[in-house]
């Protein structure tokens, strides 16, 4: 706090013996103020340190960089608003990450009519996306922004083995399902995947993808630069991979970046591809004119698909510059002294991250099934929130005749004609009928939405 406005306050308090409010709330509002403008600060000013972390950038060389060696390694100085922007976006993707999978999972684990075997892989890559938001998405970022590790060491090895298991989930899992309306839609006579069948699969993708991201886990450290490197004048902890054997290292990323994202896509886009032409391009095996169950059928499967296909290419556009970058990084380290490669890092993964708070939204918007448990939720809590409202307004009108009759001397005599008046008066019976009538119009409402698939 500067000097001039502390001793303003100091002034105030002497003159009056105490401090007034008015004085409490503006000594408050001023270290809000200060601390974080020193907190932006400090971020603008660590965000040009090393980039080792956040983006591969050799850490011999950016160790007790000034402004002169920042120019001549050309980083780009994040603005102050650049730093809040960023917090902001990473903050409101992990919000709707949280929320959204969530739903989803609610959803298709509470209603029966949902659990069908596309649901269930649907449900595992809302639970990949979910723990991305949780653990992935604030951890890393914090990591990126700061260059500084502020967590116990367990974190160290947890954020980086979640986040790759979150990814191999997410990738596996839509595999899968690709693989299942494969089969679905060009061997039709085959038998159907069971429920049985995709628990089996969601295990083995689970089991798979813990053991595939193990290294991260068992090779991160939480390491302090002021053990090794002069300069420092206190611990300056980071979460580093510390591996002895830095080829094996390199090549255990580009062997995981090949397994996590090309070739699953590519097995992916080829099985959308062949469905694509067999669904629209095919004329059905029965006349739809004749068949209307049949045409409801085939213009389902349509939507499945097209649905199914958007969240794989939606997958691909997020994923795709942040896992080129990881190979570019392990292949051409130089890529790292572009002037604004933190900038790049933050788009690119900041791209990815939203990946997990997406597909919610494609779910409502191209599934017919989902659109209504969406309403049913929203209409169930709108309904639960309004007679809430009247519950507790009736209850503040009891409360009121209550004290008014304890001031009369006559709250033991509930047959009076005060208390007579207030039961029968027309207007509070018709105040119950009206939300009855409401809450019971919802519930045919929901039930009749509901009432067909």
């Amino acid at each position: 706090m500067p000097a001039r406005e502390e001793g303003a306050v100091v002034r105030a308090r002497n003159e009056t013996g105490r401090e007034s409010p008015r004085d409490v709330w503006k000594a408050d509002a001023l270290a809000v103020s200060y601390f974080i403008r020193s907190l932006l600060l400090l971020a603008a000013s660590l965000i040009n340190c090393s980039m080792e972390n956040a983006t591969g950038f050799d850490m011999e060389d950016t160790i007790d960089m000034d402004m002169e060696e920042s120019e001549e390694y050309g980083l780009h100085e994040l603005a102050i608003y650049e730093v809040v922007f960023w917090c902001i976006m990473y903050g409101v993707v992990a919000l709707l990450a949280v929320g959204g999978n969530a739903l989803v999972i609610f959803i298709i684990t509470t209603r029966p009519r949902m659990q069908t075997v596309t649901n269930y892989f649907i449900v595992n890559l809302a639970v990949g996306d979910m723990i991305t938001g949780l653990l992935a998405i604030p951890f890393k970022f914090q990591a990126a922004l700061f260059q500084r590790w502020f967590f116990p060491d367990f974190f160290c090895q947890l954020v980086p083995f979640i986040e790759t298991v979150s990814l191999s989930v997410s990738v596996f899992t839509l595999t899968g399902s690709a693989v299942d309306r494969f089969r679905a839609v060009i061997f039709p006579k085959d038998a159907k995947m069971t429920q049985h069948t995709a628990r089996v699969i969601v295990v083995f993708i689970w089991g798979f993808s813990l053991i595939g991201s193990l290294p991260y886990g068992m090779f991160h450290k939480v390491y302090d630069l002021a053990e090794e490197f002069e300069g420092f004048n206190e611990s300056h902890y980071q979460c580093r991979p510390m591996f002895p054997d830095q080829d094996w290292w390199k090549g255990y990323n580009v062997y995981l970046t090949i397994i996590q994202y090309f070739v699953p896509l590519f097995i992916v886009d080829g099985a959308y591809t062949v469905i694509a032409v067999k669904v629209w391009l095919t004329p059905p095996l029965v006349d739809v004119r004749s068949d209307p169950r049949s045409a409801l059928f085939e213009a389902s499967k349509r939507r499945v698909v097209k649905m199914l296909v958007i969240v794989v290419a939606v997958f691909t556009f997020c994923w795709l510059p942040l896992e080129t970058y990881l190979v570019l990084n392990e292949l051409r380290p130089r890529v790292n002294e572009w002037y604004y490669i933190n900038l790049v890092y933050f788009c690119c993964h900041w791209l990815a991250m939203s990946n997990s708070c997406l597909n919610p939204i494609i779910y409502g918007i191209y599934n017919e099934k989902f659109q209504r448990e969406y309403k049913r939720v929203y209409l169930r809590l709108r309904c639960k929130k309004q007679y809430e409202g009247v519950a507790t307004s009736d209850n503040e009108m009891t409360a009121t005749f209550v004290g008014e009759n304890e001031e009369n001397g006559s709250v033991s005599n509930l047959n009076t004609p005060v208390n007579r008046s207030l039961m029968s008066s027309p207007s509070h019976l018709n105040k119950y009928a009206s939300w009855s009538k409401a809450l019971s119009g919802a519930h045919d409402y929901i039930a009749s939405e509901l009432g067909h698939d």
